[in-house]
């Protein structure tokens, strides 16, 4: 649910409807695209070697997370995921027998994550063993010190969700620039950054509960409904009272469901959809109908749709009979939205809230900054933090590189411009 709460966010927050979502965990990377206020989905789906035909967002996962473990292959390459350490025995640094060395561990010996406000404070952190787990199991095979081989566990954790994020992106034609990013999860804030600026990515917008943002989308998501009815019947002989029958079918099923959830009419909507594949075609491509009912007329309509939505997922499209395979019908009901607190306004300058100071290690100068660090609870709409600095949430941890800034917005949230040099007052 990360997709609908990042749309939801940027919408409140007035940031546009080309949202870019990402969620970092503790064992995964999950990148999902919305453009022009629409989530992705698909219905060709795969886990591990496994595919299946389910309707679902689409949402490219892959094995980067702050208990990914980093290795080194029998040619001296370092690696970073898939496998991970999980919660229990998790990275080395949680003290619970963990000794491979995770993305979380190089996290710490960076300086980047504080060992004395971990989740708040409330679990105990223990950076020698994030040290010696870095040692043990890499350093003598990298044959460079602790702390490169954590810069390089970073950056690689970085590169491998870069190309996880181009996957939505890039690959599909989609330009990320143009997109707003959102970074959930708790470890997300870390990394978040220099991915954007791999991108081209101008803004960030990182929630204030970012670790909990896909179980803040359960309560704000809209409530769907979806049901197919499979029927091949090809544009050179549409069974046009066929597909129009189980179309009335669907949409009525879609209704009945609505009703029982107790929807409010206004608040319920209906969409079509079909899909289709040329002829001989191993796959299928679904794609939207601005229509309830297939005539003739909008059965070419429909083929030159088919066309449109072929050339613009594989980049081509050939002058062939468009074959029909099942019919869609998502029933829709809007929830109504949770209140949005205003966060208390404060000054430009959020200095205030700076409750110390640690060396953090700069990736460009390759050595460690003294870098300020900021209590998220103590900064105020308006305030703004210009980096190098580090702000700490009872759940999360932004770093904010040089020449980059995080703005408090109307909501509390950090809107970070990337590469922003400041003129006049810094926090």
């Amino acid at each position: 649910m990360g997709p609908a709460a990042g749309l939801y966010l940027a919408e409140q927050e007035c940031l546009g409807n080309n949202v870019l979502v990402c969620d970092m965990g503790g064992t995964t990377f999950d990148a999902s695209l919305t453009v022009e206020g629409r989530i992705a989905s698909t219905s060709v789906n795969r886990v591990g070697p496994y595919h299946y035909n389910l309707p679902c967002v689409e949402v490219n996962s892959i094995g980067a997370g702050g208990g990914s473990i980093a290795w080194v292959d029998t040619g001296g390459l370092l690696h970073v995921g898939p496998t991970s350490a999980g919660a229990s025995p998790g990275p080395a640094c949680y003290g619970f027998g963990g000794d491979q060395p995770t993305v979380t561990d190089a996290d710490v010996v960076l300086g980047y994550i504080n060992p004395d406000y971990f989740l708040g404070g409330e679990m105990d952190i223990a950076p020698e063993l994030a040290s010696d787990a870095i040692k043990d199991r890499l350093v003598r095979v990298a044959g460079i010190d602790v702390v490169e081989t954590a810069a390089l566990i970073y950056v690689v954790a970085n590169q491998s969700m870069v190309k996880g994020l181009e996957e939505v992106t890039t690959r599909r034609g989609i330009d990320p620039r143009a997109c707003l990013l959102i970074g959930g999860g708790g470890a997300c804030g870390t990394h978040i950054v220099p991915m954007a600026q791999e991108l081209g990515i101008a803004r960030i917008l990182i929630p204030r509960m970012a670790a909990g943002l896909c179980a803040y989308g359960m309560l704000i998501g809209d409530i769907i409904y979806q049901r197919a009815r499979g029927m091949v019947t090809s544009s050179r002989d549409f069974d046009f009272t066929g597909v129009n029958k189980a179309i009335t079918e669907l949409e009525e099923g879609g209704l009945q469901f609505l009703t029982r959830a107790n929807i409010a009419p206004d608040k319920c909507r209906l969409e079509f959809s079909v899909s289709a594949r040329y002829p001989y075609q191993a796959w299928e491509l679904d794609f939207l109908l601005p229509w309830n009912r297939v005539t003739p007329k909008r059965l070419e309509q429909l083929v030159n749709l088919f066309h449109a939505a072929h050339e613009e997922r594989y980049g081509f499209r050939v002058d062939h009979p468009v074959e029909c395979v099942s019919f869609m019908v998502k029933a829709i009901g809007s929830r109504s939205q949770l209140s949005q607190a205003k966060a208390e306004t404060g000054v430009e300058d959020g200095s205030t809230s700076i409750k110390g100071w640690r060396d953090a290690y700069c990736i460009e100068k390759k050595e460690f900054v003294s870098t300020p660090i900021y209590a998220g609870d103590r900064l105020r709409r308006g305030n703004r933090v210009r980096g190098p600095a580090i702000i700490e949430e009872l759940q999360t941890t932004v770093v904010i590189p040089e020449h980059s800034q995080a703005t408090v917005t109307r909501l509390g949230n950090y809107l970070i411009d990337v590469g922003y040099e400041a003129a006049g007052t810094d926090a």
